[in-house]
C-alpha cells in the first residue's frame, strides 16, 4: 500500500473454516438469481461481405431491437414475422469484422438482451486481418493439427519468454540450408487432417450448430490465416518469394500441392452442399481450379525443356485424371 493511502479492507473471507448453515442463503435474491422468463428470440441475422447488406429475419412472435457496435440506439427495430435488408455503413461493418455478433433486445425492456451470432455470406470478399501474415512452413504445421491442438499450441507459445518462443516456431535457420525438408509429405498430411476434421463436422445428419457453421465458413470460404484461399496463396512460389528471401516451393511442388488441396475440397463438396453451402463450394472450386490451371501451365513450360518428356500436356492430363488421395492408382495402358 502506498504511503498515505487509505488502508485496504478485504471483504472476502478465506474458506479455511467450517461453514455454518446460518452463513448460507436460503432464498434467492431477485437481482442475482432470478430465472429468465423471456424465451431466447428466434431471429436470423446474415451479413453479405460482397454487398455490405445485413439481412434480418425476425421469426419470433415479438418485435425485436437489433444493436450492432457500442451505440445505445438500436440499428433497427423489426416487427414480429418481418424480414428487412439494411445497407451498413463503415463503422458498423468494422464492428462486424471484429466480432460477427449483434445484441438483440426487446424494445420495451432496456435490461434484457441476448448476444446473437451473425452468419457471414460471401466470406471470400471479407478483407483479411492486417496481422495474419504467416510463413508457409508455419502454416503447413498448423494445418497438420486439429482445432483443439492448434489452439493449445498457440496458447503455449504465447506464454513463453521471447527467446524460447523463437525456438519453438519450428524453424532452424542453421539447419534449413543442410536439411532437405519433405514439404510435399507435410502438405499431404495437412490435407488429410484438414479433410478429416471438416468431414467429421459435415457428415452428421443433424443440422450444424451456429458455431460449427461459422468455423466451416471461415475455413472453407474466408480469407483468414487458416482459410483455404490463404493457404493456396501461400503455396505460390511467387507469393512466397515476395515475403521470404528464398522461395519455399518450386513450380512442381506448387502444382502437386494445389492438386492435393483441390482433391480434398472436392471430397467436401457434397457434404458441404447438404448443409446449405452448395453455391459457396461452387465458387471455391472454381477459384481453386484457376489456381491449379495457372500452376499446371508453369509445369508444362518446365517439362517442355526436358528432352525425356515427349508430350508434357498428355502427362499432366494423366496425372490430374488419376490423382486422388483416396482412390487406388489406375495403371495406364
Amino acid at each position: 500500500v502506498a504511503e498515505g493511502a487509505k488502508p485496504l479492507t478485504p471483504w472476502l473471507r478465506p474458506l479455511d473454516f467450517d461453514i455454518q448453515a446460518s452463513d448460507c442463503r436460503t432464498h434467492p435474491k431477485p437481482a442475482e438469481d432470478q430465472i429468465c422468463t423471456d424465451p431466447i428470440p428466434r431471429i436470423a441475422l446474415r451479413f453479405d461481405w460482397q454487398s455490405h447488406i445485413l439481412i434480418v429475419d425476425n421469426q419470433d412472435t415479438r418485435p425485436l431491437a437489433v444493436h450492432i457496435g457500442a451505440g445505445h440506439a438500436p440499428l433497427l427495430t423489426i416487427s414480429a414475422g418481418k424480414k428487412k435488408k439494411l445497407q451498413l455503413d463503415a463503422p458498423k461493418t468494422q464492428s462486424l469484422f471484429r466480432s460477427p455478433t449483434a445484441k438483440v433486445a426487446l424494445p420495451s425492456s432496456t435490461d434484457m438482451a441476448w448476444l446473437c451470432l451473425v452468419e457471414e455470406l460471401n466470406l471470400h470478399a471479407k478483407p483479411p486481418a492486417p496481422t495474419m501474415e504467416r510463413d508457409v512452413d508455419d502454416l503447413i504445421r498448423d494445418w497438420q493439427m486439429g482445432a483443439d491442438e492448434r489452439q493449445a499450441n498457440h496458447v503455449a507459445r504465447a506464454g513463453m519468454p521471447d527467446d524460447l518462443r523463437a525456438s519453438s516456431e519450428g524453424s532452424s535457420p542453421e539447419l534449413d540450408d543442410v536439411v532437405d525438408q519433405d514439404r510435399l509429405n507435410d502438405i499431404f498430411l495437412a490435407m488429410w487432417r484438414f479433410k478429416s476434421e471438416l468431414l467429421r463436422k459435415l457428415d452428421g445428419k443433424d443440422a450444424l450448430d451456429d458455431f460449427s457453421r461459422l468455423q466451416i465458413q471461415s475455413r472453407l470460404f474466408g480469407n483468414g490465416a487458416m482459410s483455404v484461399r490463404y493457404f493456396a496463396s501461400k503455396l505460390n512460389p511467387a507469393t512466397a518469394a515476395h515475403s521470404l528471401a528464398i522461395p519455399k516451393l518450386d513450380p512442381v511442388e506448387h502444382y502437386i500441392a494445389l492438386l492435393s488441396l483441390y482433391d480434398s475440397a472436392e471430397v467436401l463438396r457434397k457434404p458441404a452442399g447438404r448443409h446449405g453451402f452448395k453455391m459457396e463450394m461452387k465458387k471455391l472450386m472454381a477459384d481453386l481450379a484457376k489456381m491449379r490451371d495457372a500452376a499446371r501451365a508453369a509445369v508444362i513450360v518446365l517439362l517442355e525443356k526436358d528432352p525425356l518428356c515427349l508430350n508434357p500436356a498428355v502427362l499432366v492430363e494423366w496425372i490430374e485424371t488419376n490423382y486422388s488421395q483416396d482412390a487406388k492408382l489406375k495403371v495406364a495402358s
